[in-house]
């Protein structure tokens, strides 16, 4: 029987049934209001005690209790102020929380207003959820003692053993303004950030996503990154993490871990920093930089401890310039020390030289670079490594260079620098101790096998054939500047060039050494010939007192011509005062007793200049030519030169592995050196005419 008919059948009983399920129901709902009645009146009471609370009455109760639950003391000196509702918002100004007992600042944190949005119902859990917190106007002291204990660990009384329960934070959005930071490390120097405002966003269980602008001089720095929700921190367990920065042109990015946060130790991360181009930089390091694309470093950062920071798999790149190696930075008491390997496939320095304008003639030889420097770095360097290819300008490049310098407190060594240069070796080291009054400086320059085309210039390269170039020089000075050590310098230099062939009417080589700027000098009609070949050119010199001299101690052996002699350079001035004897070589067929034999060289390094009057007859540069030996002016002068010295090894002579020639006419020459004198007068009278009716002649094929 279907139920219409029992309805139809049996109406009391279908009737007493729907009425006991409405009872039910209706039973059920008042319950279930009660409850919810019941739960939510302490919300209810919480909300009406909210709207009528007066804060400030509880304002050494809210401190007590903060202070309580950071293990700090906690001072509110403002207003405090309370927006009721369910997530009702705290606000309070003039904030002090101290520091701990071990610190050097009494307060780690100074709020000029704080704002705290929090939710009711959680509170019940013992839960902690803040909608939103704001702070503005902070002072932020950061320390780190010398055991690495950070002030920043809450939640532990200075002894070490734990305060009150905090309870579980969660923490959404944060927002500051205008936040100092502090930050001191035992023995170091504090470091200061001053940060315009900063935002964090984040949820129960969600990452935190910060963002911050600051400003550095004029220029904003943007600040960014993800870390942990606040249960992982708050754990203390290992912390993945993003972060990047922006800086003008500059970009940097950083991605890792870390694995003990509280400590700062266990970090292992990945980093690049980058430009569009090198020349947007360029305000960073307050002067032009090349237009070089996409520059970037890259590398791996890890630190097993906070005082030891390795740079490893290190890819620098700017240009044509590739560097790769390892650095470790070491952090402590004392200075920073950065020290490690780089190693370079090819570094590129010509974009970086410029176009620097050349030195007046009256320039002095040692620029006046002070030397100082050292005391003035920061941190103490150690760097080694090999470069394949060191390009300095396109004819002046290195290969295979090795090098290894120090540079620890004021004191700089270059421990070794050794490199092929032009079918040749070059080798260096030195030392720079700025500490010393005044700094001294001690060096040490050798070049073997060494072609000339790299110190000339391309002009002169197409005019400059062969030429084998070695070159040893010791110097030992002490000033404030360059320049000043060079002044009182004491040392030794010596310079020879093998198989020279300058061809080209005309050409110009006075920029490539010392010994053909002089060459140019001594022959200033040597630009008449099509060609000259030059055997041998030597240059040895003592340093003594800021002066190179020597009474013969500058040889030239010309295809034709003998030019032997001597005289001083003033390194500080640049300043020459040199005396030489020019004799035919054998087979020669020349009246040389109307010539000027001997040719005195005045001027500077960069500008040398023939002198040819009387009056400079008494100069150190016709002493010392005058002392080369019995069988030069003297006897020249006479018109007794025996052409047979002429083929004197006066490039053997120079360098001091051959006697002085003429030793055995001494007595000779003794007895003409009254009217050797006057007639030298006479003839350098005449050196115009007497050079260019002979000495001319002397060179070509």
């Amino acid at each position: 029987m279907n139920e219409d008919v029992t309805d139809i059948t049996q109406p009391g009983q279908h009737g007493r049934r729907r009425r006991r399920r409405q009872s039910r129901r209706r039973n059920w709902r008042g319950l279930l209001v009660a409850l919810g009645l019941l739960a939510a009146t302490p919300v209810v009471v919480v909300a009406v005690l909210l709207a009528t609370l007066d804060p400030n009455r509880y304002r050494d109760d809210i401190a007590r209790a903060l202070s309580a639950a950071s293990g700090r003391a906690v001072v509110i000196e403002g207003e405090l102020g309370l927006a009721p509702g369910l997530a009702p918002a705290l606000t309070m100004a003039g904030v002090r929380l101290g520091n701990a007992a071990w610190a050097s600042q009494a307060d780690m944190a100074t709020i000029g207003h704080a704002r705290a949005q929090v939710r009711l119902l959680p509170l019940l859990a013992r839960r902690l959820e803040i909608v939103r917190f704001e702070l503005s106007a902070v002072t932020l002291e950061l320390e780190r003692d010398a055991d690495g204990r950070g002030n920043w660990t809450f939640g532990m009384s200075d002894d070490g053993a734990a305060t009150g329960a905090m309870p579980q934070l969660v923490l959404e959005d944060v927002s500051l303004q205008d936040i100092a930071v502090t930050y001191r490390a035992a023995g170091a120097e504090p470091l200061r950030l001053a940060l315009d405002r900063a935002e964090v966003h984040g949820g129960l269980g969600h990452p935190l996503r910060y963002a911050a602008l600051a400003e550095v001089g004029d220029v904003p720095l943007h600040l960014g990154g993800r870390l942990p929700d606040l249960a992982t921190l708050r754990a203390g367990a290992a912390v993945d993490f993003e972060f990047h920065a922006s800086y003008d042109a500059l970009r940097l990015a950083v991605e890792g871990e870390v694995a003990d946060p509280a400590a700062l130790a266990g970090i292992d991360a990945h980093f690049r920093l980058e430009s569009t181009t090198l020349a947007q930089l360029a305000t960073l390091f307050d002067r032009r930089l090349p237009d070089l694309q996409r520059p970037h470093v890259e590398g791996r950062v890890v630190a097993a401890e906070p005082a030891r920071l390795r740079l490893e798999q290190l890819d620098i790149e700017i240009g044509q310039t590739s560097l790769e190696g390892q650095l470790e930075l070491t952090l402590g008491k004392g200075r920073p020390r950065l020290a490690g390997r780089l190693d370079a496939r090819q570094v590129d320095l010509e974009p970086f030289a410029g176009n620097a304008a050349p030195a007046p003639a009256d320039a002095a030889l040692l620029p006046p670079v002070p030397l100082d420097w050292p005391a003035r770095v920061p941190f103490d360097l150690a760097l080694a490594g090999d470069i394949g290819i060191l390009r300095a300008a396109a004819t002046r490049t290195l290969h295979d260079v090795r090098y290894e310098f120090v540079l620890a407190g004021p004191v700089f060594t270059l421990a070794r620098l050794e490199a092929g240069v032009a079918g040749g070796t070059l080798a260096a080291s030195g030392r720079l101790d700025a500490d010393a009054t005044p700094p001294r400086l001690v060096a040490r320059l050798r070049l073997q096998g060494m072609s000339l085309t790299p110190l000339v210039s391309a002009a002169e390269a197409r005019n400059v054939i062969g030429g084998n170039l070695e070159l040893a020089l010791d110097f030992d000075g002490a000033g404030a500047t360059l320049s000043a050590a060079g002044a009182q310098a004491r040392g030794h230099l010596q310079t020879r060039i093998d198989d020279l062939v300058i061809r080209n009417r005309g050409a110009e080589i006075a920029s490539a050494d010392l010994l053909l700027g002089l060459f140019e000098a001594v022959n200033p009609l040597a630009r008449g010939a099509d060609e000259i070949r030059v055997e041998c050119a030597v240059a040895n010199f003592p340093l003594q007192d800021g002066r190179l001299e020597s009474a013969t101690g500058l040889g030239i052996a010309t295809r034709r011509l003998s030019i032997l002699g001597g005289g001083r350079i003033d390194l500080a001035r640049g300043a020459l005062d040199l005396g030489v004897d020019i004799k035919p070589r054998e087979g020669i067929g020349l009246n040389v007793a109307g010539l000027a034999d001997f040719v005195r060289v005045g001027g500077t390094l960069r500008a040398p200049a023939v002198t040819t009057d009387a009056a400079g007859l008494a100069t150190a540069g016709l002493k010392t030519g005058a002392a080369i030996a019995s069988g030069g002016l003297t006897l020249v002068a006479e018109g007794l030169l025996d052409r047979a010295e002429g083929d004197v090894d006066v490039c053997g002579v120079a360098a001091g592995d051959v006697a002085p020639p003429g030793a055995g006419a001494t007595a000779r020459a003794s007895h003409a050196a009254g009217r050797a004198l006057d007639a030298a007068a006479s003839t350098l009278g005449r050196a115009g005419q007497a050079l260019g009716a002979g000495i001319g002649k002397l060179f070509g094929h």
